[in-house]
């Protein structure tokens, strides 16, 4: 049967096990606005509102026979009973793991704050130190030209003073006059040049700060980088929800649930942890490795080992 929609302004859908992916597509592709599902579940567990929704993607019953589709429903809808006792800790380990992922959220979130006014900051900085550095480029001329004169100054006092040494009787008088003219000159040309110096002062002060302020502020930016790549950032933030939904996989396990073999390797992935301190994530993977129905399933390897999870642990206080 096909299945098909007009265009509207909102979308909004009612998925289960029955809900077949073309019809997900449709409910989902013909709202301009918006595009809402929700989703029909045994109990109030996100986790298992994915697992519905990741089998109707990852299975199109179009052109199944009903016959068949009603045998592979109730396969897939069907508990085989409890697997293993849910330990009485669960609901408080479940608590203190959501409490250290808001938190990472919430430290996340301050440091994108923080970064960006960081950001800001840096790039008035920038700015000032522009328009300090316009400010004092007139300044920072005047005083390269007062060094031009100065040292023309003394080139040409140097000059008369070796003339002077060589100079025959007859012209040390001319001479001496030409060398007085000259100190004066130099004089004028020092005068100059420090009055350049005083009429600057303002303004190289100015462009000075700006420049010293900047890479103050360039200086924390990279800290600020730097701590927030050890922190982890987004990265931990997935890790801390990857093993949440593991412990909510878990449970439903651990009640009978049937799971595809892709969904326990990733709970007992998201359970395998480094430093495990109160031993919890430990005992609650190895009741699934050692339950009879995991053994056929290959759970030593994590399933992307290219990326394992930084050295954490959970403490409930």
């Amino acid at each position: 049967m096909g299945t098909q929609s007009d265009t509207v302004t909102g979308s909004f859908e009612l998925a289960s096990r029955a809900t077949t992916c073309r019809n997900l597509y449709v409910g989902m592709t013909r709202g301009q606005r918006t595009n809402t599902v929700c989703v029909v579940t045994e109990s109030h567990d996100i986790a298992e509102a994915r697992d519905v929704l990741d089998s109707i993607i990852s299975f199109d019953r179009a052109d199944i026979p009903a016959t068949t589709q009603r045998h592979d429903l109730a396969k897939v809808d069907r508990h085989v009973g409890t697997r293993c006792e849910v330990p009485g800790w669960i609901a408080e380990f479940r608590t203190a793991t959501a409490v250290q992922l808001n938190q990472a959220i919430t430290d996340h979130s301050r440091r994108q704050d923080q970064q960006q006014k960081l950001l800001q900051r840096v790039t008035a900085a920038e700015e000032r130190r522009r328009q300090t550095h316009i400010a004092a480029e007139p300044f920072t001329q005047a005083i390269d030209e007062a060094d031009t004169r100065l040292a023309q100054a003394r080139d040409e006092k140097q000059l008369l003073d070796q003339r002077l040494s060589t100079a025959k009787r007859r012209d040390c008088r001319s001479i001496r006059a030409d060398i007085s003219t000259a100190d004066y000159e130099l004089e004028l040309a020092a005068a100059d040049r420090a009055d350049a110096l005083r009429r600057a002062r303002p303004t190289a002060t100015a462009s000075a700060t700006a420049s010293r302020e900047l890479n103050d502020l360039r200086e924390e930016q990279w800290r600020e980088r730097l701590f927030a790549r050890w922190a982890g950032g987004t990265d931990t933030i997935e890790i801390l929800q990857h093993r949440l939904d593991s412990v909510d996989t878990w449970q439903r396990w651990a009640t009978g649930a049937n799971l595809d073999p892709n969904r326990i390797r990733q709970m007992a992935e998201g359970l395998r942890v480094t430093r495990d301190e109160t031993r919890r994530f430990s005992t609650l993977r190895t009741a699934l490795l050692t339950h009879p129905t995991t053994r056929g399933i290959d759970l030593a390897a994590p399933t992307n080992p290219s990326r394992r999870p930084p050295e954490m642990s959970i403490e409930i206080l």
